[in-house]
């Protein structure tokens, strides 16, 4: 008996250091609630330049297709939780990937929006809305903490060596080094692509395709040297310990709920 009261007491504990963390960490999800409600906004207005969306929601629709309940259940679960980690664990680098996550899907969102209140009325849209009660709180918390993270890490490195000129120097210039690499991968990524470039000889597209991947190489490699350095490594574990909490105390049963209402819902619609 004094074991299981132990067990329960210890994951009462977990739970309750979960929420303290989410509390302390309200500023960032609000600011991700803040970015995802304007690119949704911007994405409704803007519509008519989105079509390019179509053809990646026709492929989730053909994903849902002639599978059963439990099945779509299973797949809306997957899709969540690799977005929800995606956008956590990526956080660590400098929270670019959260940030251009909550836009994106944002945009989606209001894409998805302009496209049935056009088809069916602005009365349609309630329709919508239960799907999102419990997946959109995951998802902003984990965007959020992963924004929280990569914040967090350039604040710790840069407190903790505000003496040390040559560290702060080489922390801004792998920062924007990274930066870069990212901008490389979401807008000069397609430039590049061998689909993307026409007229443009195979041997250039490989070296160009060549070169970009080196740049990101060197970029990750400089980052963890900079990321788990001295000063910065304490900040790391404890921040990681605390995420894992909250990911499997919080973000984990929110997102298996809302796999089972969205796929009961996506099933009796079809």
């Amino acid at each position: 008996m004094a074991k299981k009261k132990e067990v329960k007491s210890g994951w009462k504990r977990k739970f309750f250091e979960a929420f303290n963390f989410i509390s302390d960490s309200k500023k960032y999800v609000f600011f991700i609630i803040f970015l995802f409600v304007l690119s949704g906004v911007l994405g409704f207005i803007f519509s008519d330049r989105l079509g390019f969306l179509d053809e990646m929601l026709e492929k989730i629709v053909k994903q849902i297709e002639g599978k059963d309940t439990l099945e779509i259940i299973f797949l809306i679960f997957f899709n969540n939780v690799r977005s929800a980690l995606f956008g956590l664990i990526w956080g660590i680098f400098f929270a670019v990937i959260p940030l251009i996550n909550t836009l994106s899907n944002g945009a989606v969102i209001g894409y998805v929006f302009s496209k049935v209140v056009a088809l069916q009325g602005v009365s349609s849209l309630w329709r919508i809305l239960p799907h999102g009660i419990f997946e959109l709180p995951a998802i902003f918390i984990a965007l959020g903490l992963g924004t929280r993270w990569g914040a967090e890490t350039l604040i710790h490195f840069f407190r903790t060596n505000k003496k040390d000129r040559g560290k702060k120097i080489s922390g801004v210039i792998v920062s924007i080094l990274f930066i870069v690499s990212f901008i490389l991968i979401f807008y000069i990524g397609n430039i590049i692509n061998l689909k993307g470039v026409q007229g443009v000889d195979m041997s250039i597209k490989i070296a160009l395709i060549f070169l970009f991947f080196m740049f990101l190489i060197l970029a990750i490699l400089f980052f963890f040297l900079f990321v788990f350095g001295r000063g910065v490594r304490e900040m790391q574990v404890a921040m990681i310990k605390k995420l894992i909490i909250v990911f499997f105390m919080v973000v984990l049963p929110l997102l298996v709920i809302a796999a089972i209402i969205e796929g009961v819902l996506v099933r009796l619609s079809v």
